[in-house]
């Protein structure tokens, strides 16, 4: 469950789980391409924590799907948004698709 305070707001929430997503990511791909052999409740944990994720993102609005797919599941900063819509209409719907996605994970 994720539990959020007053002093984190959902982008930090998001940064946080983007690095959580590519750590379980990274491991996942270690252990399958046999470089590094993690417990295996360290995996289980990261391929339940990489398909839930995903999982949620699979269900939200097109425009927010792509939003959290940039920026949680492949990482990606600056301004990767140009190419799909305005500065204001990604700042305006990155604000929603963090808090439906957050809402979303917490089910």
């Amino acid at each position: 469950m994720i539990v959020q305070s007053r002093d984190v707001d959902n982008s930090q929430v998001i940064r946080m789980l983007a690095h959580s997503y590519r750590t379980s990511k990274r491991k996942l791909d270690e252990e399958i391409q046999g470089f590094y052999r993690y417990p295996k409740l360290d995996i289980s944990d990261c391929l339940y924590r990489v398909k839930h994720m995903e999982r949620c993102a699979e269900v939200l609005a097109p425009e927010d799907r792509l939003i959290i797919l940039k920026e949680v599941i492949e990482g990606k900063v600056g301004r990767w948004y140009e190419e799909f819509m305005t500065s204001s209409g990604y700042y305006r719907r990155r604000n929603n698709a963090y808090r439906v996605y957050l809402k979303e994970l917490k089910k």
